[in-house]
């Protein structure tokens, strides 16, 4: 291991002790000397943007990308980054770039596709709060696609499904997930809601009940149950 590597595991280290700014020094000082390690301008790139600094961390991926256009964890960093911006478009390229470029060469750590499908999850969750249900869809089922065991972006896609008013589907999922972890209180309280809209108030009452008698703080279940009444 040469001194650079060496300085590169120092920096590495302090990083996961949470001593960034000392990371930062380490690995300004590397990332200059060695310009042509596309690790080091990533990695700069991951310390800025973890101290908050995201118009240094795109400079720093973007390098790390002019010198390796295939590296897939810098794709998913700059997504990361430019999602967390408001610039949607441009990170949504960077995703499909990734994407394509895992498929092309194989699986990806399972730890980059676990990031990969949560940075397309928080898409959704956005184009979710606009109302853009049909965008919110395709990109919960993008991060499925990586991670179809993920209950809560499961959860999420059912709640999608149930406003664009495909409730049977969004019924079958929920009741997946609920068998898979009886104790979720969101995919319960949407499956119920999914039962009630269905005019099934029964199943709806019995599924916000048990949610109530476990946590019976729980707000949401109670204006819940007063839909029943009415």
């Amino acid at each position: 291991m040469n001194d650079e590597q060496k300085l590169f595991k120092e920096a590495k280290k302090l990083f996961d002790e949470g001593k960034l700014w000392d990371a930062l020094r380490i690995m300004k000082d590397l990332a200059e000397k060695k310009k042509n390690y596309a690790d080091f301008q990533k990695f700069l790139g991951v310390i800025y943007y973890s101290l908050g600094f995201t118009d240094e961390a795109i400079e720093q991926f973007e390098k790390a990308l002019k010198i390796n256009p295939n590296y897939i964890e810098a794709h998913l960093n700059m997504a990361i980054v430019l999602n967390d911006k408001g610039d949607y478009v441009r990170a949504k390229e960077h995703y499909e770039i990734a994407t394509k470029l895992e498929k092309e060469g194989g699986r990806i750590p399972t730890s980059l596709r676990n990031n990969l499908a949560n940075t397309y999850m928080k898409l959704g969750d956005t184009y979710f709060e606009v109302g853009e249900y049909e965008k919110a869809k395709e990109e919960y089922e993008r991060a499925l696609e990586l991670a179809p065991y993920f209950l809560d972006i499961r959860t999420k896609h059912a709640r999608v499904l149930m406003q664009m008013g495909e409730i049977d589907k969004a019924i079958y999922s929920l009741e997946e997930v609920t068998m898979l972890n009886p104790k979720y209180e969101e995919a319960k309280l949407l499956l119920g809601m999914c039962y009630f809209k269905k005019n099934n108030k029964e199943k709806a009452k019995k599924l916000w009940t048990e949610i109530l008698e476990k946590n019976p703080e729980n707000q949401k279940v109670k204006a819940y149950l007063s839909l029943l009444k009415k």
